[in-house]
């Protein structure tokens, strides 16, 4: 027997988590995308049967209310994301944040949509006490002068908004906190594709080495994720029954500096970390989260760190010829 379809609507689907999820999703159901295309990519949607794709505004209220909007699942995954953003967009940043999030509960209300499952980040809680880190952590802004907490801020106003409205309401909302997604097509700002890039674009010295220049701490530590188990866990929090606040991750540890190698290996390249300047201050030097509540909803990642990274490595050199095109949209 066929599965039921469902009808799912995703904001930020073209987005690099958002087009892994669409891709899954539109499989066996109807699937509603909102994207206004500033960091997602129409590309990654093409082709693709039972895809609605919808360019709209998150933040504006009345634009989405003339939408035709209905569906069992909202999946809020809308942001401006990207480490370089942070710095540079804080207002964009907190705008697409905190008015998305009001946005889509008043929509979900008005539609009676009855699911919702928001996308919030491992930046809330910075450099925790606790590591692995659980969801009870406190959430912290350590400076209001520094605009890389911009995101962060953004994802705890959104966790508190939630969090109460579904105290309040019935509509049922499920909270996710990605820990350091990485895959195939995950853009240009994030710590994996730059050094891919680095090394794809390296120019060599005479004895064949390249000199490779780091943005942040290489001794930092985090226990980044393959997308498509992150993807695992975020349809298992989508179960109507299920609210409240959950980390999808892994506990494989790496560090900044071992994954700088490994990338060099695959790809063939002797290189030499060169002096540098950290140009990400306010990072934290390490990052891992406590995965055991969705554990005992039958979560655990699959997919090993190196064999995700091969992936990751030789989608991006294979699609070479985007990078120069793609870069041009400078949020990306």
């Amino acid at each position: 027997m066929e599965p039921i379809k469902k009808e799912i609507i995703i904001s930020g689907g073209a987005g690099f988590i958002g087009h892994h999820l669409v891709k899954r999703l539109a499989k066996n159901n109807n699937v509603t995308v909102i994207d206004n295309m500033t960091r997602g990519v129409p590309r990654r949607l093409q082709n693709l049967s039972n895809v609605n794709l919808i360019n709209a505004d998150i933040t504006c209220l009345e634009s989405l209310r003339k939408l035709k909007l209905e569906g069992e699942i909202f999946f809020h995954l809308a942001a401006i994301n990207g480490t370089e953003n942070f710095y540079k967009r804080p207002i964009e940043v907190m705008d697409v944040g905190v008015i998305g999030i009001i946005n889509v509960i008043k929509i979900c209300n008005e539609r009676k949509i009855k699911k919702l499952v928001v996308a919030s980040s491992a930046e809330v809680y910075q450099t925790p006490k606790i590591s692995p880190t659980p969801e009870d952590v406190e959430l912290i802004v350590p400076s209001h002068t520094n605009a890389r907490y911009s995101y962060g801020l953004s994802k705890i106003f959104s966790e508190f908004y939630s969090y109460h409205y579904n105290e309040n309401s019935d509509l049922s909302i499920s909270i996710f906190r990605p820990h350091n997604v990485f895959g195939e097509d995950m853009g240009y700002k994030h710590v994996i594709p730059e050094i891919i890039i680095q090394f794809l674009n390296a120019k060599y010295d005479q004895l064949g080495i390249v000199d490779f220049i780091p943005k942040g701490n290489v001794d930092a530590t985090r226990a980044f994720c393959y997308v498509q188990d992150i993807i695992d866990g975020m349809l298992l929090i989508s179960q109507s029954d299920i609210d409240g606040v959950y980390n999808i991750g892994s506990k494989e540890v790496i560090a900044i500096k071992d994954i700088i190698n490994s990338v060099s290996k695959i790809l063939d390249v002797s290189y030499c970390i060169k002096d540098y300047i950290d140009t990400h201050p306010g990072s934290t030097p390490h990052r891992v989260p406590d995965i055991s509540k969705l554990s005992l909803l039958g979560y655990m990642p699959k997919t090993r760190f190196h064999d995700a990274l091969k992936l990751t490595v030789d989608w991006y050199k294979k699609n070479y010829n985007l990078i120069n095109k793609e870069t041009k949209n400078t949020y990306m």
